[in-house]
């Protein structure tokens, strides 16, 4: 911990080590006022003076540079001390927000990763797949999930692309009737078992393996937990991304798959009754179907089979 002390050594130890270059002073704002007062005497004096202080002959042959990190610092009391702020020629500038960087997200995830590790590694390339895909918002989103990385990533537990997925509420909503019409498309494709359809390379690697593992054994009694184990994923993480790229649990994915599997053998098995068709889209019983089928659909599996009109608008099942 930096003291009024230990400032003078520590600014002797910086300023020998930064000989014939520039010695950096950051986050100023963040020191408190004794020690500010204290870095004012000093400069005050030159570096001639610092090193006088420091038991040294001579003046270091060096540039100083001090940043600060607060928003309107010049303007605060008490971020930066007036006998500070007065001695130091200050140059303002703003920076866009990371969202309007985006060439700028993987560097930067890169710094984030290496200070976190602690070495000099590669940031894994499923990471920098996810940050072009998804870039995060903000700094301190893509601080946080740089330090998720460092610390969990390869280690057994969430995976590179897990971690650099983006938190639910930062990504942009789609209007309700296009999100609708991708959802069913998409239960749609692995109701015919496949996941072929346009982006779908756009997919959280977990989210794709879950959507495939549905694909092959939606008409079975599927839990969340033989869902999240064949997606590679914990139960939690699993529903974590199913609302969060498509706004429903996984179980409620899995009714949506069955239903338009329902649909399907409705229109093109006209020989099987309603309760075979059920069977056949996996719902345990012809209650659970209809109860479904009113929900997506708005009207029941034997006025859709005749082709009547929806008895009312389908609710938007988002649970």
């Amino acid at each position: 911990m930096l003291s009024a002390g230990s400032l003078v050594p520590e600014l002797v130890s910086a300023a020998a080590g930064a000989q014939d270059g520039t010695l950096h002073l950051a986050a100023l704002d963040e020191m408190d006022a004794t020690l500010q007062s204290r870095l004012a005497e000093i400069l005050n004096g030159g570096f001639g003076r610092l090193w006088r202080l420091g038991g040294l002959s001579g003046e270091p042959d060096l540039r100083l540079v001090a940043s600060a990190r607060a928003t309107g610092v010049l303007d605060r009391q008490p971020a930066l001390h007036p006998a500070l702020r007065d001695e130091l020629a200050f140059l303002s500038f703003a920076i866009e927000p990371l969202a309007a960087r985006p060439e700028d997200v993987e560097a930067l995830a890169l710094y984030f990763y290496r200070s976190y590790r602690g070495t000099e590694v590669a940031l894994p390339a499923e990471a920098a797949r996810a940050l072009r895909w998804a870039p995060p918002k903000s700094i301190s989103e893509l601080r946080r999930r740089s330090a998720y990385l460092a610390a969990f990533g390869g280690s057994g537990g969430a995976g590179a692309e897990e971690l650099f997925f983006p938190p639910a509420g930062e990504t942009g909503r789609k209007p309700a009737a296009t999100a609708e019409a991708a959802l069913v498309e998409l239960a749609r494709s692995c109701a015919e078992g496949q996941i072929d359809f346009p982006r779908a390379d756009r997919l959280h690697t977990v989210l794709y393996r879950a959507l495939a593992h549905l694909s092959r054994r939606f008409r079975e009694p599927l839990t969340l937990a033989e869902i999240a184990r064949a997606a590679l994923a914990s139960p939690s993480h699993l529903s974590h991304l199913f609302k969060q790229q498509l706004g429903l649990s996984p179980i409620a994915f899995l009714t949506r798959v069955r239903v338009e599997r329902a649909k399907q053998l409705l229109r093109a098995e006209r020989s099987l009754n309603v309760s075979q068709v059920a069977e056949r889209a996996g719902f345990a019983d012809l209650s659970l179907l209809e109860r479904a089928f009113k929900r997506l659909v708005g009207t029941t599996p034997k006025r859709f089979r005749r082709g009547e009109a929806p008895l009312r608008t389908a609710k938007l099942a988002r649970r």
